[in-house]
């Protein structure tokens, strides 16, 4: 019998973010029979997906009733009162009674597992799908990844596996990754995924998972023969960023930084292009227009969300000098992966899994708790050191040896999910 593979999501196919799966998702077509896609919403239009793929959107729609629904938001939340693991939590984890927000992630989290596993458990018993081919794969080692634990601990012959990245894996990014309820529910799964050797590193040394139950799977680029241009002439600097708009990836400071920078090289002509929206967009832009304003060769450009091939387009027609990324804390960025494959050097913290894919030969890396100067100093190593295409050509090699997508996802497709 052939497998079947139920990929949950928090929103792809629909509108939202995920595009990394976009690339994923094309080498489903050929190698497995049958893949159902279980986003935990579905707002915005629907992205194109391979004909083979279903979509239930179950999940979404009972979680829009829950929200909704004050008296069913209450009962979910008070059920956790019922579960075994709220106990256990509280007795190896008794800091989470003298933190509200530690006690708030423990309780909103177990109602949300606990939801998830009672739904998909009752659309596996209609369906007749809970056998020994049946494959769960939770994009997100969080909310959907606990309720695989959940049907693996109460059905052991259901293959059940989960991807971890950054915001989802490392213990300083949420309170929900300082609750025991990972290492409880994680030592259920059948495999934890790392994208980065970092994540897997800190997944076995602050959780205390097993060497054998933590492996890592990169994401990865499609090959393309384009390289973006850059600008010849040395009064000119267009400066690239991609990133959702949040806190935690400082774009503030990076705000901070181009002024200082135009303040510096008042002959030089800057351009910084953001690609990316987030809650925090209107913030930024009031900013970057009080501070970045005030210079006469400082220019700007919030240009909001693109899609995988808009990027692309962006990157062909454009001429970029470096692509800069300030965050706090990552995974492995497919963003910084997108601006490699074009030959676009790079400036970047030694956090998360960046280090694994920038180096001195395609780009700069900084510390964690850079100053303004230390990343003026990177910029301009990237302008007197990366200005030539045989540079950039070398760029574009170096990242297709670890993050070449066919190869990887061929990988992560016919040795995990259905092996």
């Amino acid at each position: 019998m052939s497998k079947t593979i139920i990929f949950i999501t928090n929103s792809f196919p629909y509108q939202g973010g995920e595009q990394f799966i976009e690339t994923e998702i094309l080498f489903y077509k050929d190698l497995c029979d049958r893949i159902i896609l279980v986003p935990l919403t579905n707002n915005g239009n629907m992205r194109e997906i391979p004909s083979n793929i279903e979509i239930r959107t179950f999940l979404a729609e009972q979680l829009k009733i829950r929200k909704s629904n004050f008296l069913k938001k209450v009962f979910f939340v008070l059920s956790t009162l019922k579960v075994k693991d709220f106990y256990k939590e509280i007795l190896l984890n008794p800091r989470v009674l003298l933190s509200l927000t530690l006690l708030k992630a423990l309780v909103e989290t177990l109602a949300h597992a606990y939801f998830i596993f009672e739904k998909l458990k009752n659309l596996l018993l209609k369906e007749n799908l809970l056998n020994k081919d049946l494959v769960i794969y939770s994009y997100w080692f969080n909310h959907p990844a606990y309720a695989g634990g959940l049907i693996k601990r109460n059905f052991p012959f259901v293959k059940v596996i989960t991807r971890a990245h950054g915001g989802d894996l490392f213990k300083y990014r949420s309170p929900l990754n300082r609750l025991k309820l990972k290492y409880f529910y994680g030592r259920n799964l059948d495999g934890i995924y790392s994208i980065s050797e970092e994540g897997r590193r800190h997944l076995i040394e602050n959780y205390g998972f097993r060497e054998d139950k933590v492996f890592v799977s990169r994401l990865g680029i499609l090959r393309h023969d384009y390289l973006s241009d850059f600008n010849k002439e040395d009064n000119l600097l267009h400066i690239i960023s991609c990133s959702f708009l949040v806190p935690v990836k400082r774009l503030d400071k990076l705000i901070e930084i181009l002024y200082e920078y135009g303040k510096r090289y008042p002959e030089k002509k800057v351009k910084w292009s953001h690609i990316g929206n987030g809650p925090l967009r209107s913030s930024l832009e009031e900013m970057a227009g009080s501070i970045l304003g005030s210079l006469r060769n400082v220019s700007y450009n919030f240009i909001g969300h693109l899609s995988n091939s808009e990027v692309y387009k962006f990157y062909r027609d454009n001429k970029i000098d470096l692509f800069i990324n300030v965050s706090e804390s990552e995974g492995v960025p497919v963003s910084i992966m997108e601006a490699m494959s074009f030959g676009i050097p790079v400036v970047a913290p030694k956090v998360g899994g960046i280090p694994e894919i920038v180096d001195n030969e395609t780009g700069i890396l900084v510390e964690p708790n850079f100053t303004i100067d230390d990343i003026i100093e990177a910029i301009d190593k990237i302008l007197l050191c990366f200005r030539s295409t045989e540079k950039r050509t070398k760029i574009k090699e170096k990242l297709y040896e670890r993050y070449d997508a066919e190869k990887n996802y061929r990988d992560f497709i016919e040795n995990v999910l259905l092996k």
